[in-house]
């Protein structure tokens, strides 16, 4: 018998943003045979099919036994077969009773079935948003590239979501082809970040900087009462913080508690600074220490040329207490501590390993501006001891420059020294001479002009050793 079916209800399940959506339809209609009168009440087999507009099948489902009484049937789609169809397209349905052919036409279905598709909407207002997005989900933006913070995704169970944008690399989505950008035009925040245990904002580049500030009408990173440490680097391959081209304060913190700036194993610069108008690094009332450098491979402070001011300045604007300026000069108001000699950094007439610090040093007769061991007692020749640890170092090129033929030979202050009681014990205040032990200074019992090195701060009974002189050639 030809049936006729006539579609009269199509209700589709409430949709709750705060709920998991029911992904059914309920589906109510009548069934006519070709006498247009209800068919006879009883059980029938009824098969479900959706088709998109080519024609191709994209979902089926048996309902058997289907109750008909009167004409009328109730199904709910997708309670045997998910209905885990988009319904981002047309679609249209098509019903077949028991094993006679599918009927026709198929019927186009209409818009209340797309509720479904609220379950990862398209868009709002013309911009891409998925309330809930599965896990490291990759969700394309528009042509624009922006999101209104309304709209941007939550979710995603902790484990993180991206946003992509599929332009190419020269494209001119905005000024600074990003893949997302806020604006806002008040007096709120562009972009906050929070996490009760985790990362309040992160960035990650492969191949540039994570975080690029490129211009910023005041601080382009304000930290303010920061509990532990106001900015914490952690082992940068490259450089823990670069500031460049800053009209005011290359970077500034206030009031932290802990460290304002810590920066812990970085291989390459932990801190670099780059042609700042302003303070490179300006440090106020530090509780503890202004800026503290810990196991630097290389420099723990390295400034590099181009510096119009001092190298190093401190105290108040009026009255410095320490500086060195941009040629090296250095200035201390109190004075320097610890230094135990002043050092002149001279050639020797041989590799510098053959000597030793303490031994005493003449003028070469081999080599200009050059020194040697002394070997011959009441040398005319003498110049100083090849100094311990000197406190200054002299030299008529830069400390860079320095030669491996070179060391510091003290010529004034007090340095310990090499000597001999081969002419007598050796006691306090006695003036000292060359002997005949190679670098060894002795006692000097006749005094001619030019062979003194110095006076004995300490004494020698016997033998050899090394004690403290005054240097004080004469």
């Amino acid at each position: 018998m030809k049936r006729i079916l006539l579609i009269f209800i199509i209700l589709c399940c409430s949709y709750f943003l705060q709920a998991q959506v029911p992904r059914e339809i309920t589906y109510q209609g009548v069934l006519l045979g070709t006498d247009e009168m209800p068919v006879a009440e009883g059980n029938y087999k009824l098969t479900f099919t959706l088709y998109d507009e080519p024609g191709n099948p994209l979902w089926t489902e048996v309902h058997d036994p289907v109750f008909i009484g009167g004409g009328l049937f109730h199904v709910i789609l997708g309670s045997n077969n998910p209905l885990n169809l988009p319904f981002n397209e047309p679609y249209f349905l098509g019903i077949k009773v028991g094993n006679d052919p599918e009927l026709q036409p198929r019927m186009f279905l209409a818009s209340v079935p797309y509720a479904l598709r609220a379950e990862e909407t398209n868009s709002i207002a013309g911009f891409p948003v998925n309330p809930t997005p599965a896990p490291n989900t990759l969700l394309p933006l528009d042509g624009s590239g922006k999101f209104p913070a309304s709209v941007l995704p939550s979710g995603g169970g902790g484990s993180g979501n991206y946003l992509q944008k599929d332009t190419p690399e020269n494209s001119t989505v905005n000024d600074n082809n990003s893949v997302l950008s806020l604006s806002n035009q008040g007096n709120g925040v562009g972009l906050y970040g929070h996490s009760v245990n985790g990362y309040g904002l992160q960035g990650k580049s492969d191949n540039n900087h994570s975080i690029h500030i490129p211009m910023s009408g005041k601080a382009g990173i304000h930290v303010e009462n920061a509990g532990t440490h106001g900015v914490h680097i952690k082992e940068a391959a490259g450089h823990g913080f670069d500031v460049a081209h800053t009209k005011g304060n290359g970077l500034q913190v206030y009031s932290a508690d802990g460290s304002g700036i810590r920066i812990v194993s970085a291989v390459y610069d932990a801190l670099m600074v780059d042609k700042v108008k302003g303070n490179g690094i300006q440090v106020i009332e530090a509780g503890h220490d202004g800026l503290r450098v810990i196991k630097a491979g290389m420099h723990g402070l390295h400034i590099y040329e181009n510096i119009s001011g001092d190298y190093i300045y401190a105290g108040s604007d009026a009255n410095p207490q320490f500086r060195v300026t941009n040629n090296g000069t250095a200035y201390a108001d109190g004075g320097w501590q610890g230094a135990a000699d002043f050092a002149e950094l001279i050639e020797t007439d041989g590799l510098a390993n053959r000597f030793e610090p303490g031994d005493v040093m003449v003028i070469s007769q081999d080599k200009d501006r050059a020194v040697t061991v002394s070997t011959d007692p009441y040398s005319t020749r003498l110049i100083g001891v090849y100094s311990t640890k000197p406190g200054f170092v002299g030299s008529v090129h830069p400390m860079q420059d320095r030669q491996d033929n070179e060391i510091p030979v003290a010529i004034t202050g007090i340095v310990p020294c090499k000597v001999s009681a081969e002419n007598g014990p050796i006691l306090r205040g006695d003036l000292l001479t060359s002997s005949t032990i190679p670098g060894h200074a002795m006692k000097a019992t006749e005094h001619r002009v030019g062979t003194i090195i110095g006076k004995a701060m300490q004494p020698l009974e016997s033998g050899t050793g090394k004690i403290e002189i005054l240097i004080m050639p004469q």
